[in-house]
Protein backbone atom coordinates (compact mmCIF):
# COMPACT_ATOMS: atom_id res chain seq x y z
CA UNK A 1 0.00 0.00 0.00
CA UNK A 2 2.73 2.61 0.70
CA UNK A 3 4.76 1.13 -2.28
CA UNK A 4 5.19 4.05 -4.82
CA UNK A 5 6.61 4.10 -8.09
CA UNK A 6 6.66 7.07 -10.72
CA UNK A 7 5.17 6.29 -14.27
CA UNK A 8 6.75 4.33 -16.66
CA UNK A 9 5.27 2.65 -20.28
CA UNK A 10 1.90 1.43 -20.57
CA UNK A 11 0.72 -2.22 -20.15
CA UNK A 12 1.99 -4.22 -22.71
CA UNK A 13 -0.02 -7.64 -23.99
CA UNK A 14 1.03 -10.93 -22.15
CA UNK A 15 1.66 -12.11 -25.65
CA UNK A 16 4.39 -9.12 -26.69
CA UNK A 17 5.79 -9.66 -23.51
CA UNK A 18 6.60 -13.44 -23.53
CA UNK A 19 8.79 -12.64 -26.81
CA UNK A 20 11.24 -10.50 -24.69
CA UNK A 21 10.84 -12.50 -21.32
CA UNK A 22 14.53 -13.91 -21.86
CA UNK A 23 16.20 -10.73 -21.30
CA UNK A 24 14.33 -8.81 -18.99
CA UNK A 25 12.82 -11.85 -16.65
CA UNK A 26 9.76 -9.56 -16.05
CA UNK A 27 6.51 -10.44 -17.76
CA UNK A 28 4.11 -6.80 -17.23
CA UNK A 29 0.65 -8.07 -15.67
CA UNK A 30 -2.73 -6.31 -15.96
CA UNK A 31 -4.05 -3.36 -13.51
CA UNK A 32 -6.92 -0.95 -12.87
CA UNK A 33 -4.77 1.84 -15.28
CA UNK A 34 -3.20 4.37 -13.12
CA UNK A 35 0.35 4.95 -13.04
CA UNK A 36 1.10 1.94 -10.60
CA UNK A 37 0.50 -1.40 -9.54
CA UNK A 38 1.75 -4.05 -7.30
CA UNK A 39 1.14 -7.54 -7.18
CA UNK A 40 1.82 -9.08 -3.91
CA UNK A 41 0.46 -12.34 -3.60
CA UNK A 42 -0.41 -15.60 -6.09
CA UNK A 43 -2.36 -18.95 -5.09
CA UNK A 44 -1.36 -22.05 -6.19
CA UNK A 45 -4.15 -21.75 -8.78
CA UNK A 46 -1.94 -18.36 -10.44
CA UNK A 47 -4.58 -16.21 -9.64
CA UNK A 48 -2.73 -12.63 -8.02
CA UNK A 49 -4.39 -9.78 -5.50
CA UNK A 50 -2.61 -6.78 -5.42
CA UNK A 51 -2.39 -2.98 -5.49
CA UNK A 52 -3.40 -0.57 -8.08
CA UNK A 53 -3.77 2.64 -8.51
CA UNK A 54 -6.71 4.25 -10.51
CA UNK A 55 -6.48 6.87 -13.38
CA UNK A 56 -6.21 10.33 -12.31
CA UNK A 57 -4.48 9.08 -8.97
CA UNK A 58 -1.38 11.62 -7.72
CA UNK A 59 1.27 12.06 -4.91
CA UNK A 60 -1.01 14.21 -3.43
CA UNK A 61 -4.17 12.52 -4.21
CA UNK A 62 -3.57 8.96 -4.57
CA UNK A 63 -6.48 6.43 -5.36
CA UNK A 64 -5.55 2.92 -4.52
CA UNK A 65 -7.46 0.36 -5.07
CA UNK A 66 -7.34 -3.74 -4.74
CA UNK A 67 -7.12 -6.34 -7.41
CA UNK A 68 -7.73 -9.34 -8.69
CA UNK A 69 -6.22 -11.26 -11.79
CA UNK A 70 -7.47 -14.55 -12.89
CA UNK A 71 -5.00 -16.57 -14.69
CA UNK A 72 -6.36 -16.16 -17.66
CA UNK A 73 -5.53 -12.54 -17.87
CA UNK A 74 -8.82 -10.98 -17.23
CA UNK A 75 -7.80 -8.04 -14.06
CA UNK A 76 -11.12 -6.62 -11.90
CA UNK A 77 -11.34 -4.17 -8.85
CA UNK A 78 -12.14 -5.67 -5.61
CA UNK A 79 -15.27 -3.82 -3.87
CA UNK A 80 -14.09 -1.30 -1.53
CA UNK A 81 -15.29 -0.71 1.83
CA UNK A 82 -17.91 1.97 2.07
CA UNK A 83 -16.11 5.37 2.74
CA UNK A 84 -12.49 4.19 2.12
CA UNK A 85 -9.74 6.22 1.12
CA UNK A 86 -7.19 3.12 0.36
CA UNK A 87 -7.96 -0.18 -0.27
CA UNK A 88 -5.40 -3.12 -1.01
CA UNK A 89 -4.82 -7.00 -1.02
CA UNK A 90 -2.40 -8.36 0.36
CA UNK A 91 -3.11 -12.34 -0.16
CA UNK A 92 -5.08 -14.72 -1.35
CA UNK A 93 -5.53 -18.13 -0.31
CA UNK A 94 -6.40 -21.72 -2.36
CA UNK A 95 -9.60 -21.88 -1.66
CA UNK A 96 -9.85 -17.92 -3.32
CA UNK A 97 -10.26 -16.15 -0.50
CA UNK A 98 -8.64 -12.68 -0.18
CA UNK A 99 -7.36 -10.14 2.23
CA UNK A 100 -5.97 -6.90 2.87
CA UNK A 101 -7.14 -3.55 4.15
CA UNK A 102 -9.11 -0.29 4.12
CA UNK A 103 -7.47 3.02 5.01
CA UNK A 104 -10.21 5.91 6.48
CA UNK A 105 -8.68 9.24 6.91
CA UNK A 106 -5.80 9.52 5.18
CA UNK A 107 -5.63 13.54 5.05
CA UNK A 108 -5.53 13.13 9.22
CA UNK A 109 -2.74 10.44 9.44
CA UNK A 110 -3.12 11.69 14.01
CA UNK A 111 -6.73 10.22 13.15
CA UNK A 112 -7.03 7.93 10.62
CA UNK A 113 -7.78 4.11 10.81
CA UNK A 114 -7.19 0.67 9.10
CA UNK A 115 -9.60 -1.95 9.08
CA UNK A 116 -9.29 -5.76 8.22
CA UNK A 117 -10.65 -6.47 4.98
CA UNK A 118 -11.75 -9.91 3.31
CA UNK A 119 -13.16 -10.68 0.28
CA UNK A 120 -14.97 -14.18 -0.16
CA UNK A 121 -14.51 -14.69 -3.48
CA UNK A 122 -18.71 -14.52 -3.87
CA UNK A 123 -18.32 -10.48 -4.87
CA UNK A 124 -18.66 -8.89 -2.35
CA UNK A 125 -15.91 -7.58 0.79
CA UNK A 126 -16.16 -7.97 4.81
CA UNK A 127 -15.01 -5.88 7.28
CA UNK A 128 -13.79 -7.36 9.74
CA UNK A 129 -13.35 -4.37 12.07
CA UNK A 130 -10.55 -1.98 13.27
CA UNK A 131 -7.00 -3.14 13.37
CA UNK A 132 -5.29 0.34 14.64
CA UNK A 133 -4.17 3.49 12.91
CA UNK A 134 -2.90 3.74 9.44
CA UNK A 135 0.60 1.81 10.12
CA UNK A 136 -1.27 -1.30 10.83
CA UNK A 137 -0.50 -4.14 8.17
CA UNK A 138 -2.16 -7.20 6.96
CA UNK A 139 0.21 -10.25 5.73
CA UNK A 140 -1.09 -13.37 4.98
CA UNK A 141 -4.02 -15.79 5.32
CA UNK A 142 -3.98 -19.79 5.69
CA UNK A 143 -5.88 -22.46 4.29
CA UNK A 144 -8.20 -22.24 7.13
CA UNK A 145 -8.62 -18.95 6.91
CA UNK A 146 -6.68 -17.43 9.91
CA UNK A 147 -5.20 -13.78 9.05
CA UNK A 148 -2.27 -12.44 10.35
CA UNK A 149 -0.62 -8.78 10.37
CA UNK A 150 0.71 -6.01 12.89
CA UNK A 151 -1.76 -3.45 14.43
CA UNK A 152 -1.04 0.09 14.11
CA UNK A 153 -0.83 2.12 17.91
CA UNK A 154 0.46 4.79 19.68
CA UNK A 155 3.66 5.55 20.43
CA UNK A 156 5.74 3.31 18.55
CA UNK A 157 3.80 0.32 20.19
CA UNK A 158 2.80 -2.48 17.78
CA UNK A 159 1.27 -5.84 18.31
CA UNK A 160 0.59 -9.19 16.48
CA UNK A 161 -2.63 -10.18 15.58
CA UNK A 162 -4.32 -13.08 14.57
CA UNK A 163 -8.04 -12.66 13.28
CA UNK A 164 -9.51 -16.69 13.49
CA UNK A 165 -12.54 -17.41 11.37
CA UNK A 166 -13.72 -19.87 14.39
CA UNK A 167 -13.21 -16.54 17.14
CA UNK A 168 -14.81 -14.13 14.70
CA UNK A 169 -12.47 -11.30 16.03
CA UNK A 170 -9.10 -9.99 16.76
CA UNK A 171 -6.60 -11.18 19.12
CA UNK A 172 -3.37 -10.20 20.36
CA UNK A 173 -0.59 -12.47 19.30
CA UNK A 174 1.15 -13.59 22.61
CA UNK A 175 4.10 -11.68 23.89
CA UNK A 176 7.82 -13.37 24.80
CA UNK A 177 9.02 -12.77 28.64
CA UNK A 178 9.43 -8.47 28.82
CA UNK A 179 8.71 -8.57 25.01
CA UNK A 180 7.41 -5.13 23.42
CA UNK A 181 6.22 -3.73 20.00
CA UNK A 182 5.55 -7.54 18.24
CA UNK A 183 5.45 -7.86 14.15
CA UNK A 184 4.26 -10.44 12.44
CA UNK A 185 5.59 -10.85 8.71
CA UNK A 186 5.40 -14.57 7.40
CA UNK A 187 2.66 -17.75 7.90
CA UNK A 188 2.72 -20.92 6.54
CA UNK A 189 -0.89 -23.13 5.90
CA UNK A 190 0.19 -25.59 9.19
CA UNK A 191 -0.64 -22.93 12.20
CA UNK A 192 2.76 -21.23 12.00
CA UNK A 193 3.84 -16.97 12.39
CA UNK A 194 6.91 -15.99 12.05
CA UNK A 195 8.14 -12.37 12.75
CA UNK A 196 10.34 -10.31 15.67
CA UNK A 197 9.81 -8.93 19.20
CA UNK A 198 11.51 -6.26 20.72
CA UNK A 199 12.95 -7.72 24.19
CA UNK A 200 15.21 -5.27 26.41
CA UNK A 201 16.20 -3.21 23.37
CA UNK A 202 17.15 -6.24 21.24
CA UNK A 203 14.97 -7.60 18.22
CA UNK A 204 14.09 -11.27 18.97
CA UNK A 205 13.41 -13.58 16.72
CA UNK A 206 9.81 -15.18 17.29
CA UNK A 207 7.75 -18.20 15.92
CA UNK A 208 4.44 -18.17 16.79
CA UNK A 209 2.12 -21.53 16.67
CA UNK A 210 -1.50 -20.49 16.21
CA UNK A 211 -2.66 -24.06 17.32
CA UNK A 212 -0.81 -24.02 20.70
CA UNK A 213 -1.21 -20.48 20.93
CA UNK A 214 2.77 -19.67 22.39
CA UNK A 215 5.25 -17.61 21.35
CA UNK A 216 9.24 -19.08 21.33
CA UNK A 217 12.33 -17.13 21.08
CA UNK A 218 14.65 -18.44 18.60
CA UNK A 219 17.51 -15.73 19.90
CA UNK A 220 19.22 -19.07 20.62
CA UNK A 221 19.34 -20.17 17.04
CA UNK A 222 19.01 -16.71 14.81
CA UNK A 223 20.92 -14.55 17.16
CA UNK A 224 19.12 -10.75 16.23
CA UNK A 225 17.02 -11.30 13.57
CA UNK A 226 13.75 -10.66 12.05
CA UNK A 227 11.97 -13.54 10.52
CA UNK A 228 9.84 -12.82 7.07
CA UNK A 229 8.96 -16.22 6.02
CA UNK A 230 8.03 -19.98 6.76
CA UNK A 231 6.55 -22.94 4.42
CA UNK A 232 5.28 -25.62 5.77
CA UNK A 233 8.46 -28.06 6.06
CA UNK A 234 9.01 -24.84 8.89
CA UNK A 235 11.84 -23.32 7.15
CA UNK A 236 12.46 -19.75 8.29
CA UNK A 237 13.98 -17.11 6.36
CA UNK A 238 14.62 -13.67 7.27
CA UNK A 239 17.62 -11.35 8.26
CA UNK A 240 20.30 -12.08 10.82
CA UNK A 241 23.32 -10.45 11.90
CA UNK A 242 26.67 -11.92 10.90
CA UNK A 243 30.37 -11.56 12.29
CA UNK A 244 32.86 -10.43 9.81
CA UNK A 245 36.39 -10.83 10.24
CA UNK A 246 37.73 -8.46 7.38
CA UNK A 247 36.43 -5.78 8.13
CA UNK A 248 36.05 -7.14 11.65
CA UNK A 249 32.63 -6.00 12.86
CA UNK A 250 29.03 -7.51 11.58
CA UNK A 251 26.69 -7.38 8.80
CA UNK A 252 22.89 -7.72 7.99
CA UNK A 253 22.40 -10.24 5.52
CA UNK A 254 19.55 -12.30 4.63
CA UNK A 255 19.30 -15.73 5.58
CA UNK A 256 17.62 -18.92 5.47
CA UNK A 257 17.11 -21.79 8.40
CA UNK A 258 15.95 -25.61 8.15
CA UNK A 259 14.34 -27.60 11.17
CA UNK A 260 17.22 -29.44 12.74
CA UNK A 261 20.02 -26.83 11.84
CA UNK A 262 21.86 -24.79 14.50
CA UNK A 263 22.62 -21.69 12.75
CA UNK A 264 20.96 -19.53 9.66
CA UNK A 265 23.04 -20.04 6.61
CA UNK A 266 23.66 -16.33 4.54
CA UNK A 267 21.36 -16.65 1.00
CA UNK A 268 24.67 -14.65 -0.33
CA UNK A 269 27.64 -13.26 1.24
CA UNK A 270 27.79 -9.97 -0.32
CA UNK A 271 24.38 -8.36 0.26
CA UNK A 272 21.71 -7.40 2.18
CA UNK A 273 19.41 -9.57 0.33
CA UNK A 274 15.99 -9.18 1.94
CA UNK A 275 13.92 -12.26 1.71
CA UNK A 276 10.27 -12.06 1.79
CA UNK A 277 8.42 -15.39 1.08
CA UNK A 278 9.66 -18.84 0.55
CA UNK A 279 7.90 -21.81 -1.07
CA UNK A 280 7.93 -25.80 -0.17
CA UNK A 281 10.40 -26.05 -2.38
CA UNK A 282 12.76 -23.93 -1.01
CA UNK A 283 12.47 -21.18 -3.79
CA UNK A 284 13.35 -17.84 -1.95
CA UNK A 285 12.23 -14.34 -2.98
CA UNK A 286 12.67 -10.82 -1.87
CA UNK A 287 15.26 -7.80 -3.44
CA UNK A 288 18.18 -6.96 -3.08
CA UNK A 289 18.63 -3.08 -2.62
CA UNK A 290 22.39 -3.50 -3.31
CA UNK A 291 22.48 -4.56 -6.53
CA UNK A 292 23.95 -2.31 -9.45
CA UNK A 293 21.58 0.06 -10.40
CA UNK A 294 19.30 0.06 -8.05
CA UNK A 295 17.18 -2.15 -5.47
CA UNK A 296 16.32 -5.49 -8.31
CA UNK A 297 13.76 -8.67 -6.86
CA UNK A 298 15.93 -11.62 -6.65
CA UNK A 299 14.51 -15.64 -6.59
CA UNK A 300 17.05 -17.81 -4.83
CA UNK A 301 17.44 -21.94 -4.73
CA UNK A 302 20.71 -24.07 -3.41
CA UNK A 303 21.48 -24.98 -7.26
CA UNK A 304 21.60 -21.29 -8.49
CA UNK A 305 21.88 -18.85 -5.82
CA UNK A 306 20.69 -15.67 -6.04
CA UNK A 307 19.71 -14.51 -9.12
CA UNK A 308 18.53 -10.92 -10.24
CA UNK A 309 15.01 -11.33 -12.06
CA UNK A 310 13.84 -7.84 -12.65
CA UNK A 311 14.89 -4.35 -13.44
CA UNK A 312 16.03 -1.93 -11.28
CA UNK A 313 13.62 -0.03 -9.07
CA UNK A 314 11.95 -4.38 -8.70
CA UNK A 315 10.88 -5.61 -5.98
CA UNK A 316 9.65 -9.36 -5.77
CA UNK A 317 6.31 -10.31 -2.65
CA UNK A 318 5.49 -14.15 -2.55
CA UNK A 319 6.20 -17.12 -4.77
CA UNK A 320 3.89 -20.46 -5.12
CA UNK A 321 4.80 -23.92 -5.37
CA UNK A 322 5.16 -23.98 -8.92
CA UNK A 323 7.68 -20.97 -8.85
CA UNK A 324 6.01 -18.56 -9.63
CA UNK A 325 7.30 -15.03 -8.50
CA UNK A 326 5.30 -12.28 -8.20
CA UNK A 327 5.77 -8.58 -7.25
CA UNK A 328 6.65 -4.71 -9.10
CA UNK A 329 8.68 -3.88 -11.88
CA UNK A 330 9.66 -0.55 -11.94
CA UNK A 331 5.39 1.44 -11.51
CA UNK A 332 4.08 -1.92 -13.00
CA UNK A 333 2.55 -5.14 -11.53
CA UNK A 334 4.93 -8.07 -12.49
CA UNK A 335 5.52 -11.65 -13.06
CA UNK A 336 9.00 -12.74 -12.79
CA UNK A 337 9.82 -15.67 -15.25
CA UNK A 338 13.82 -17.39 -14.56
CA UNK A 339 15.64 -17.68 -17.16
CA UNK A 340 16.22 -20.53 -19.03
Amino acid sequence: MQHRMTPKAAFVALAVAIAWVASSCAIPLGDLGGPSAVAYAINEGGTIVGVSELPGSTVALPLRRAFLRLPDGTVSELPSLPGADEVGAVDINDAGQVVGLARFGTADPTNGATHLARWPGDGTVEDLGPIGDLDATVRAVDEQGRIVGTTGGTANETNAFVFDPAVGHVEELPDLPDGQSSVALGMNDVGDVVGYQWVDAQVAPVRWDLDAGTATDLTATWGAAALSGINDAGTVVGQARFVTTSPPGSIVQGAILRPGETAPTPLVDTTWAFPIAIDDDEVVVGWDPHAPGGTRAFRWEQSTGLVHVGDPESYAYDVNDRGQVVGANGPRAALFVRLP
